[in-house]
């Protein structure tokens, strides 16, 4: 059998890019339209759609509706750091101003799942 559907973002517009997977097989993604197509599959394939950020949407071939709607998840961080940091500038102290620039990053780690090291992403 050949599946196709839709899927709708939070705002009910087509949602490009999403991962769609047979049997745990990327097999194919989401157009600009968030529409997709897969030939030749079994009723009992399971079809699961990913995107980062978003809950994952797990169902049959035979029971995939022709529009589904990807929630927004949640992500369990592994830590947060929190850097900052002031530089004083050579040409404003030669100017005497006291001033200086400064900065904060923040980072949140999440562990690879497969090697266990902490994956950094500034935020």
């Amino acid at each position: 059998m050949n599946i196709s559907a839709i899927v709708l973002d939070e705002y009910n517009g087509g949602f490009p890019s999403v991962n769609v997977w047979v049997n745990g097989n990327p097999i194919a993604q989401t157009d600009v339209d968030g529409k997709f197509t897969i030939p030749n599959v079994n009723a009992n394939d399971q079809i699961k759609l990913t995107y980062q950020g978003y809950s994952d949407y797990i169902t049959t071939a035979s029971k995939l509706p022709a529009k589904i709607q990807l929630a927004q998840g949640a992500v369990q961080l592994d830590g947060l750091t929190i850097k900052y940091g002031f530089k004083k500038t050579p040409w404003l102290l030669w100017l005497g101003l006291g001033l200086a620039v400064g900065g904060i990053s923040i980072y949140a780690y999440k562990k690879n799942q497969k090697t266990k090291t902490p994956i950094k992403a500034k935020i």
